[in-house]
């Protein structure tokens, strides 16, 4: 698993666990991911890279913690300027609002899943190409 996917989905986690009352708890692990997220998350995170890679080369473990937090609304990420160049920061917060949110939860098996998203510019719901397609047909590694 690349820097990338692997900060993204350490901050999903972190950014939707810690608590009693969050999404996914007290605690949750990569572990617990079910498939279909696993491909949804390795699908989004190669579309993110390939698009906007240039503009974090090198950074992808920031880069990777930015877009989930990005993404989601939190209170941290590619907005802030003391981690990111002001114009860098900008193109990649616009980036990662284009995928839209993705809002987990434990499914019924005890497995982590996605809410569908329903944003008409998420490449994992919408701007499928052939290009990504084998992502669907594989799991993660």
């Amino acid at each position: 698993m690349d820097a990338f996917t692997k900060a993204y989905i350490e901050a999903l986690l972190w950014s939707n666990s810690g608590e009693h009352e969050s999404p996914l708890g007290e605690d949750a692990n990569i572990t617990q991911i079910s498939e279909e997220l696993n491909k949804i998350i390795a699908f989004e995170c190669k579309a993110f890279q390939d698009k906007y890679g240039h503009l974090f080369k090198g950074e992808e473990h920031r880069a990777g913690h930015d877009f989930a937090l990005t993404r989601n609304g939190h209170g941290a990420g590619f907005w802030e300027t003391d981690r990111w160049q002001k114009d860098v920061g900008e193109q990649l917060t616009q980036a990662s609002k284009e995928f839209g949110e993705s809002e987990v939860y434990f499914g019924d098996d005890t497995l982590i899943y996605s809410v569908p998203n329903f944003n008409e510019n998420a490449p994992a719901y919408g701007m499928w190409s052939d290009k990504y397609l084998p992502f669907l047909d594989a799991p993660i590694n």
